[in-house]
């Protein structure tokens, strides 16, 4: 791929929200656009900013540590780019004086595209990853000039998605998909608050009823022009068609993204749109109310239980445990771990591999 001579003004943008909310559809559908690069889900810029986030990358020492660790054997968080070497130490060939972390990880994230050769009219990333969600502070010092779009989805269907394609989780349980709902999405009303002109929110109930119109608030938001073609990604879906996805990854693993994103490779749609109404046990329903409701309402999205005192109880029983774990699980093992010295972190991945 041929990039600009320079990426230091090309902004590097942010979608987030929690999985299972139509944030890769949304990807899919930003990265058809001819000057955007919406990159596949990756975790590379925040598993290494501790390491190199403060440093220039000039240095031997450092420039060979980061190509070898970005091609440890598996690396899942970007095996699905084949990266090799040789591309990366082009990137600092092209800059002998070195470079910033921010621009560094945004020539990756070009490089390795899945971008027709020969672009030069990128206008901007798009880096989608909804762990991202826990980290806007650090986004927002590392690229100052960043946008986050943020795509919310009725708890009630993200839970009952979430609990589908989750069979392989032992805590596959609504208490905690509930719990971990409310954590996201109150980091990101909190990063609202204090920067509301970097964030543009989206519904996914509103995307899947008029794409069209959603895309081109999107586009306004980020300063460039809509494409209709953007409405036609599901024709030419690189996650489930790319040979490099498939040679990269097992074909369990393979099949597993295919039923998790079967909707990809279809036009968007409202089938599942209000599918709680119709597949959500009460009990699961009264759990999800009374752990989300008020967070929810903000976002536009009503209760319907009137739920008894000795339902709160028993709820609330659950959260005692099953919402502590998840209180853990988010706010120390999924963001406050990167923050670890990067040989810890490489330990505890070897580890969890095992």
């Amino acid at each position: 791929m041929s990039l600009p001579n320079s990426t230091t003004n090309i902004p590097l943008h942010f979608l987030i929200g929690i999985g299972r909310s139509g944030t890769t559809l949304l990807t899919t559908m930003l990265n058809a656009h001819p000057n955007l690069v919406a990159t596949p889900e990756n975790d590379f810029a925040l598993f290494f900013q501790s390491q190199f986030a403060d440093k220039d990358m000039s240095k031997p020492a450092d420039i060979d540590l980061f190509v070898r660790l970005f091609n440890r054997p598996r690396q899942q968080a970007i095996s699905v780019w084949n990266p090799e070497p040789t591309t990366l130490r082009r990137i600092f060939a092209r800059h002998p004086q070195g470079i910033s972390y921010a621009d560094l990880c945004k020539e990756v994230y070009l490089s390795y595209s899945f971008k027709a050769e020969g672009s030069n009219d990128i206008r901007a990333i798009i880096d989608k990853n909804p762990i991202y969600t826990l980290h806007i502070p650090l986004w927002t010092r590392l690229f100052p000039d960043a946008k986050f779009i943020v795509l919310v989805r009725d708890y009630r269907d993200n839970i009952l998605s979430r609990k589908r394609t989750d069979k392989r989780s032992r805590l596959n349980a609504t208490t905690i998909h509930a719990a971990v709902w409310n954590i996201y999405y109150r980091h990101i009303l909190k990063a609202q608050q204090q920067n509301p002109q970097r964030f543009l929110t989206i519904r996914y109930e509103d995307l899947a009823a008029n794409a069209e119109a959603v895309l081109r608030q999107i586009c306004s938001f980020l300063a460039i022009g809509f494409e209709p073609v953007m409405l036609e990604a599901y024709r030419q879906n690189e996650l489930l068609k790319s040979k490099r996805v498939k040679e990269s990854i097992s074909q369990a693993d393979y099949e597993h993204i295919s039923a998790m994103h079967e909707n990809l490779s279809r036009p968007v749609n409202t089938d599942r749109v209000a599918a709680w109404q119709r597949e959500m046990p009460i009990a699961d329903r009264a759990t999800a109310e009374q752990i989300c409701g008020q967070l929810g309402e903000r976002f536009g999205y009503a209760t319907t239980l009137d739920i008894s005192w000795f339902q709160k109880m028993r709820i609330f029983a659950k959260q005692l445990v099953l919402g502590t774990y998840a209180h853990f699980y988010t706010e120390v093992w999924a963001k406050r771990v990167f923050y670890l010295p990067l040989k810890w972190r490489l330990f505890f991945a070897s580890f969890t591999q095992q």
